[in-house]
């Protein structure tokens, strides 16, 4: 009863949960390179939705539960793969699927991990550079993909 007096519903508890959790998630990183600043903003996320997988699953149920540092964070990864010289419409299906990727993989860690001292606050150090390594994977396509275009143009142009 105290708490929903003090916070108001269900819906409202979360709401503020979700805010407080995901604050700074959709802040602007530390310089760095674009492909660098869109993998701390994926791996600060994965960090937080494996340490709280439920309140992600919530969000999801719920999507009126998404905060604006969650908006935040979609449109500064959006804008650092622009600044790599993507297309615009190369950018949205990217970002899809960094998004999905950091979904997939935060669901799945969260789902293993076992809670024993060898994990620190739920994740494991050598999760975080398997996420590393696939995320890289992916964004290490931008600049070959870059390359190859250039390429393309410059054999093309007279």
């Amino acid at each position: 009863m105290a708490i929903s007096y003090h916070v108001g519903s269900r819906k409202k508890l979360f709401a503020q949960l979700v805010q407080q959790v995901y604050a700074g998630v959709g802040h602007e990183p530390p310089d760095g390179t674009p492909v660098e600043k869109v993998s701390f903003l994926l791996e600060r996320y994965c960090r937080t939705v494996i340490t709280h997988p439920n309140l992600a699953k919530c969000i999801f149920s719920d999507m009126s539960l998404l905060s604006n540092q969650l908006v935040s964070l979609t449109k500064l990864v959006g804008d650092n793969l622009i600044l790599c010289g993507l297309a615009r419409a190369d950018v949205d299906t990217l970002v899809g699927i960094v998004v999905d990727y950091t979904h997939g993989f935060s669901f799945s860690a969260a789902a293993y991990a076992p809670a024993d001292s060898e994990w620190s606050g739920g994740i494991k150090a050598q999760t975080m550079n398997d996420f590393r390594r696939g995320l890289s994977w992916i964004l290490e396509r931008i600049s070959a993909g870059e390359s190859t275009q250039k390429k393309r143009e410059s054999r093309s142009s007279p």
